[in-house]
């Protein structure tokens, strides 16, 4: 009786995330192909669906030490993955994982080397629980965002309406998975070099913002206030996410370097 309860609980947090995307991305200016700060917000609100994680750091330099790649760049593409589990008609996609992936166009290398050194980008890519890949593309193209039949995002009218603007830091972790999937990514998908990368942390992506630099996917998980710092700073999370706050990106990516 709990096992059922707690699912249904999760069918609503889900089902009230998915809502919550599609408001936010409904509001796009479409017709200037510019992102609007609430369509910047509706990737990370996706990504928020995330769980429990594994890493946990107190400190931007702990963060990079540990990392196997931290890079400064700034998200161009998203398309949909690969895929886990098997969809049944009692449980629809409650048991699917899917991924979505994430082309990340490198401007500088903080810690590693690219797994490709003739491409200036990594893949990021982030699996979402309850998601299969026909759902996740749907959400995704609830924006005018068209997935062509090869899983890549095209945009329409020259913009990209739920990409975030501006540069990030990335905090990765090589991803040893490859080849698990049940499904593979849709044609055409690609991972460059071959691999793919996840956050260590969700504070992993750190974005500038009017306020100096913020951890969008941190607003999940943590208490923070609206410029970014955290109701207590007790745990290693919350360190790291005041540590964060206190900063702008210039001062992220020089910590990071360190």
């Amino acid at each position: 009786m709990q096992r059922r309860i707690d699912r249904q609980r999760r069918r609503l947090f889900v089902a009230w995330l998915v809502s919550t995307v599609l408001a936010a991305v409904g509001c796009s200016s479409g017709e200037s192909g510019e992102s609007t700060a609430q369509d910047q917000e509706a990737l990370w609100r996706l990504l928020s669906t995330q769980g429990s994680f594994v890493e946990s750091y107190a400190s931007i330099a702990d963060m990079s030490a540990s990392a196997d790649l931290v890079v400064v760049g700034s998200v161009v593409r998203i398309g949909v993955g690969r895929e886990w589990g098997e969809r049944t008609e009692l449980e629809g996609d409650e048991n699917v994982v899917a991924s979505v992936l994430i082309e990340v166009e490198v401007s500088e290398v903080l810690r590693g080397s690219l797994p490709d050194p003739g491409v200036k980008s990594i893949t990021w890519e982030e699996s979402l629980a309850a998601y299969s890949a026909p759902r996740l593309a749907a959400v995704i193209r609830s924006d005018g965002i068209i997935v062509g039949d090869d899983g890549r995002i095209a945009p329409e009218g020259g913009g990209f309406a739920v990409l975030p603007q501006g540069r990030g830091v990335f905090f990765l972790r090589l991803r040893s998975d490859m080849g698990t999937e049940i499904t593979p990514a849709p044609h055409g998908s690609s991972f460059v070099g071959g691999v793919s990368y996840r956050l260590v942390t969700p504070q992993g992506v750190v974005v500038e913002s009017s306020k100096g630099a913020t951890t969008p996917l941190a607003y999940a998980y943590l208490d923070l206030d609206d410029s970014g710092y955290p109701s207590e700073t007790s745990s290693a999370e919350g360190k790291l996410a005041a540590e964060i706050a206190d900063l702008d990106l210039d001062g992220v990516i020089a910590r990071a370097r360190a």
